[in-house]
């Protein structure tokens, strides 16, 4: 499953969630790519290229070890759909792909209380660019996590 959507929206706290219920392994994108020193920048943005270096590591080191479960939860914003396609490809196995989504302006609030904000002009950033891209199911994240993680848990069982 991939769990997708801007900076702010909630990802992490119903990726972590949804592992729990789900019995499933999580990877965090943003993880892999700090712990990997994949990070390239170009124009002050990150590239597709250390996106797609991400999912090899996550193709071959992290879901190698997840294969014993039935679900692993993938979070990140996944700004391209050629991240997301690259991903499925690697993964040959059937996916699912819910954006969550948000008014920018709950993303800033939500950063702001975060011991580690990113600020507002990153999170505006973050927020067009993953908006960019329409994919998998679309899940209002102004709900409580725990209603967003039963709505995800409910249409996983349909």
């Amino acid at each position: 499953m991939i769990l997708r959507g801007p900076l702010g929206v909630g990802k992490t706290t119903i990726a972590r969630r949804l592992a729990r219920s789900l019995d499933a392994s999580y990877i965090s994108v943003d993880r892999v790519l700090d712990r990997h020193d994949l990070i390239e920048f170009e124009r002050n943005s990150i590239t597709l290229g250390s996106f797609l270096a991400a999912n090899r590591v996550i193709a071959s080191r992290y879901l190698d070890r997840s294969r014993r479960r039935r679900w692993v939860v993938v979070d990140g914003n996944f700004y391209w759909m050629g991240q997301i396609r690259d991903l499925r490809r690697r993964v040959r196995a059937p996916s699912r792909v819910f954006t969550l989504e948000a008014p920018v302006e709950v993303c800033i609030e939500r950063d702001r209380r975060r011991a580690r904000s990113y600020g507002v002009v990153a999170t505006r950033r973050v927020f067009e660019l993953t908006n960019r891209v329409h994919v998998g199911e679309a899940i209002d994240a102004t709900a409580p996590p725990s209603r967003i993680v039963r709505t995800i848990l409910a249409r996983l069982a349909d």
